[in-house]
């Protein structure tokens, strides 16, 4: 494992189930967080916070894209993205974690590898 602040990061990514989800149902493409949510089942307010974890560790990006209504109730509309590399890059470091402790579980108990 690189640094114990990366396997923090990746273990925020699947502490929460709602998360993981998010980042399956963004694989395929970026969506807005009203799109989001209705395929996740939840209200957006209750997805948002995961989004900002995320977006936090470096998995998800968001973007503007476009702001409606008048002059002075302007809502700007996001648009998230998963970074791919990075997901992959997490689950890397989740898996060779895995694998440290396994080992070490085996040794333990005098298992052979």
């Amino acid at each position: 494992m690189r640094n114990a602040e990366e396997f923090e990061n990746a273990r925020q990514l699947l502490s929460h189930r709602l998360r993981w989800r998010a980042c399956t149902e963004l694989l395929a493409k970026p969506l807005l967080l009203s799109e989001l949510a209705r395929r996740l089942g939840v209200t957006p307010q209750r997805l948002q916070h995961h989004l900002n974890v995320l977006e936090r560790v470096g998995v998800l990006r968001s973007d503007a894209l476009y702001t409606e209504g008048t002059q002075r109730r302007r809502a700007v509309i996001h648009r998230y993205a998963l970074d791919k590399k990075r997901f992959v890059e997490f689950l890397d470091v989740l898996i060779r974690e895995l694998e440290v402790t396994r080992d070490e579980a085996a040794a333990e108990a005098g298992e052979p590898d």
